[in-house]
């Protein structure tokens, strides 16, 4: 299976000390260059760094460079590189939390997946309560749609 992720799951993740929620589920990740980078600046940031040397990180350039310019005109550089490098490698599924990244990932015809989703599929796989997890994810003042609460919840 081929995951890419964009920084913001990651770092959620991470903030609520459920990292390893990601191997757990998809084994390896893809991220791109602008995804290191922007997880390389934060404080959770030994977690990636020791992922990525056990090889369940790999870090693929995105070949499309003109298509990461067309995407940078309407979200940051990371989306953008995560948007491209999941096409060029045909993901099954796009790790991503931003509501235009998203959005632009279901044109591609490719399967966005939230830190949401993917603590509700977690929990769907190993009968552990979701609610404790949102919350967790909440009191860090990561922000969560309420269509978003109320798919995930129902």
């Amino acid at each position: 299976m081929t995951v890419v992720s964009n920084a913001s799951p990651l770092i959620a993740l991470s903030l609520i000390d459920r990292f390893e929620i990601v191997f757990e589920l998809f084994q390896n990740l893809i991220i791109s260059p602008a995804v290191y980078n922007e997880i390389e600046k934060e404080p959770t940031k030994s977690q990636l760094l020791h992922a990525h040397s056990q090889n369940q990180i790999q870090i693929v350039i995105p070949l499309n460079v003109s298509a990461i310019s067309a995407y940078e005109k309407q979200m940051g550089h990371g989306e953008s590189e995560t948007i491209v490098l999941a096409q060029q490698l045909s993901a099954d599924f796009v790790l991503i939390d931003e509501k235009r990244g998203r959005q632009e990932t279901k044109k591609s015809g490719l399967t966005p997946l939230g830190t949401a989703g993917i603590l509700k599929l977690w929990c769907n796989s190993t009968n552990e309560p979701l609610s404790p997890l949102i919350a967790a994810l909440q009191n860090t003042g990561f922000w969560i749609s309420d269509e978003i609460l109320r798919d995930i919840l129902n």
